[in-house]
């Protein structure tokens, strides 16, 4: 394996969080924690290469002659509110190889007008026509919108946060989930959008969750991560006191994370999962917890879609009870569909970065690691003992990555 250094924009986590102020964990994550997941996805793929970070203050010369690709974690930045122009000028300067991953429209649930992009954004958009080979898109909304200005060289991918678990029965594992008790309940959300339903959901979701002593994760917005982060109650009862008459109950329940592994783990304990929000459902599932996601616009839509989620449209949510929108949740969801479009995501990441000479990893081990090739090469690993994939596995990954051994 040829090693490459790679330059990624953004990071999956806050090095020395607690000596960190929230403005700048925020900040850091790109103004919504969901990154860190997305950001979390590409690094564990990319692990055996050397994986930098980056933002747009640098030199775009200096980071070009430094590395060998960049990589840009996209998110919903086709987008006629924003205006891209010191993108545009950042990339156009750059001259190694861009992969732009996971590229997204966003308009409301049923907007069939095309998009109006600001100028700035429209030749940002321009600049990864010409310089990535293959633009890979939330879903076929997102295709739509790309092909209206004639960029077609694009794939349709979903985000590769849903690649981070190595389990390819993931979506059995999930499935048979739904069938236990609602014990410990995640709600991952922390929505606002989605008008007077939006509104109403919500309300049910804090309320549920402080009923059942569950935990609310929050991803954004800032007031909300602010008031746990900074253990600032007034605060918190500031902005959710519009919600719950018991700001305190849902104040002692709410978890905030500067790094996508704390936000991982801490759902593990979880029994099932349920918000408005793409990552607040997908990070859950990685988890193997079952989640459903109500979708409220045409973001969360395309991607619950696009990578199989179980997932019901806030029209028809709105009006059932937290245990009826898992349950209507759960008889949405094909384990099969899922597990099949994993292996999909899966394929079209791992042509992608093949095409610019990127051997993905697996579990921390290169997708063609051969062990029993790895002690052939090696014969002084016999020597001690090494004789089984487990043992050759772990000395490559403590030991032989290094040491740059053959495999």
């Amino acid at each position: 394996m040829l090693q490459k250094r790679i330059a990624l924009l953004g990071q999956s986590r806050v090095d020395y969080p607690l000596n960190k102020t929230s403005q700048l964990i925020f900040e850091h994550s790109g103004d919504n924690l969901g990154n860190f997941l997305f950001r979390y996805a590409l690094e564990s793929l990319l692990e055996n290469h050397h994986i930098s970070t980056f933002n747009l203050s640098v030199d775009p010369q200096k980071l070009c002659a430094e590395n060998d690709l960049i990589v840009i974690p996209s998110a919903n930045q086709f987008n006629n509110r924003f205006d891209l122009t010191g993108w545009a000028n950042f990339f156009e300067k750059c001259t190694i190889p861009l992969l732009a991953i996971g590229v997204g429209a966003q308009s409301a649930i049923n907007q069939a007008d095309a998009i109006q992009l600001k100028p700035g954004t429209r030749r940002y958009f321009d600049v990864l026509k010409e310089k990535c080979p293959t633009l890979l898109l939330r879903g076929a909304y997102t295709q739509e919108c790309l092909a209206q200005i004639g960029i077609t060289n694009t794939e349709i991918l979903g985000c590769p946060s849903n690649l981070i678990s190595d389990d390819e029965g993931l979506g059995e594992t999930v499935a048979a989930g739904f069938d236990r008790d609602i014990t410990l309940l995640n709600i991952g959300s922390c929505e606002l959008a989605g008008g007077q339903n939006g509104l109403t959901m919500e309300k049910k979701f804090i309320a549920e969750c402080i009923q059942r002593q569950g935990i609310y994760s929050i991803q954004a917005p800032f007031p909300a991560f602010a008031g746990v982060w900074d253990r600032n109650f007034e605060a918190f009862d500031q902005y959710f006191g519009r919600f719950t008459n018991d700001a305190r109950a849902l104040y002692e329940r709410s978890f905030v994370f500067a790094s996508a592994e704390e936000w991982l783990r801490r759902l593990q304990g979880c029994s099932h999962s349920v918000g408005m929000r793409v990552h607040g459902t997908v990070a859950p599932l990685q988890a193997g917890v079952p989640a459903v996601c109500v979708v409220h616009d045409s973001r969360t839509k395309e991607l619950a879609q696009t990578m199989k989620l179980p997932f019901l449209e806030l029209g028809n949510a709105v009006d059932l009870s937290v245990p009826e929108i898992i349950t209507q949740g759960a008889a949405s969801f094909s384990a099969q569909a899922y597990d099949a479009n994993r292996k999909r995501q899966l394929e079209v990441v791992r042509q992608l970065f093949s095409g610019v000479g990127v051997e993905l990893s697996q579990g921390g081990l290169p997708e063609t690691f051969d062990w029993q090739q790895y002690i052939q090469h090696n014969p002084d690993l016999r020597s001690a003992g090494i004789d089984t994939f487990e043992k050759a596995s772990t000395h490559w990954l403590l030991h032989g990555k290094s040491e740059a051994r053959r495999y």
